[in-house]
């Protein structure tokens, strides 16, 4: 009996020890099962999470390789227009060479001629701006005195073919009072030969002498 009772004790304790071990491992398997699922969710939301930095990944390498197109656009549209600056300048610079040239020409002949006309001439290029400043009264002056050394010449003459009471003084008061615009027109013409004979007689003493070629 005590055998027999023993036995039952000893299928009783295996029963539940084999309740235990599979208590146990259903307990073992669902927290497997939930950590298998929260690793696939943390699987897929690192997947999602892949998937949309692919998608930014890729609409920014869209987004550089549409500034790379534009910036090679940009540079072959710079580059065209460098060239034809370049062009430019090379033109402008052959113009302005020929331009200078030519200025530098005009001012030697200027200063040629300022010296023709009695001006004291230099190379400096602010004395040359003076001079045609200068120039007009220079010539104003230069025509007074011709002026009056014709008619200082006219009446020197005059006195030297005849008496002191000729009448210079009287000439000097200009044309006889009462003669017309036209008879005095007529007495100009009845006394330009004899005027330009000696015009061409005393010219040099008080007229400049005009630039030759030798000049």
């Amino acid at each position: 009996m005590k055998s027999e009772w023993l036995r039952s004790q000893g299928e009783r304790l295996r029963h539940r020890s084999s309740e235990r071990a599979v208590a146990a491992q259903v307990v073992v398997t669902a927290e497997e099962m939930e950590t298998l699922r929260r690793r696939a969710e943390d699987a897929e939301a690192s997947l999602e999470a892949s998937r949309e930095r692919a998608g930014a990944a890729e609409r920014r390498g869209a987004s550089l390789a549409a500034e790379v197109k534009a910036e090679r656009e940009l540079r072959e549209v710079a580059e065209v227009a460098f060239a034809n600056l370049s062009s430019e300048l090379a033109q402008l610079r052959d113009q302005n060479g020929a331009v200078v040239g030519e200025l530098d020409n005009l001012r030697l002949a200027f200063l040629h001629s300022c010296s023709q006309l009695g001006m004291k001439v230099t190379n400096d290029l602010h004395e040359t701006t003076r001079q045609v400043l200068a120039l007009p009264t220079h010539v104003s002056a230069l025509e007074e005195n011709v002026t009056e050394g014709g008619i200082r010449l006219s009446f020197t003459v005059v006195h030297s073919h005849y008496e002191p009471d000729v009448g210079v003084e009287l000439m000097s008061e200009g044309f006889a009072e009462g003669a017309s615009p036209e008879t005095l027109a007529a007495f100009e013409e009845e006394v330009r030969p004899d005027a330009e004979r000696l015009l061409a007689k005393y010219k040099e003493e008080f007229l400049l002498r005009p630039p030759t070629a030798e000049d």
